[in-house]
């Protein structure tokens, strides 16, 4: 299985990666610049957003392949606990949270 290693030496598998692209994707539009805002992006040419260019919102949602790389850019320069965190936290601002408390998606991390 394919590894990739972001900047501070910590491996992600493929999979690992589809599986947090799927859920990227599943985000509305504003919670995934969220998402990237709270990992500390501000990226030049973002237009209306806060911190993710309109291009790369579009490559995510034109195709899982483009999204992949999209997100890959994220995580490769974000601590992959931090990254989680800010996942799960505006998966819960977008879904109704059962009364476990847990996303669907908080036992996959």
């Amino acid at each position: 299985m394919t590894e990739r290693k972001n900047e501070f030496g910590e491996k992600l598998t493929e999979e690992e990666l589809g599986e947090f692209t799927e859920r990227v994707r599943a985000l509305p539009d504003k919670k995934i610049d969220e998402l990237w805002h709270l990992c500390g992006f501000s990226i030049k040419g973002r237009g209306d957003n806060k911190a993710i260019r309109g291009e790369d919102m579009e490559k995510i949602r034109k195709s899982p392949e483009d999204a992949k790389e999209v997100v890959w850019s994220l995580l490769s320069e974000t601590k992959m606990e931090e990254f989680k965190e800010n996942l799960v936290k505006v998966e819960k601002e977008t879904t109704e949270v059962p009364e476990s408390g847990k996303t669907r998606f908080e036992d996959r991390i």
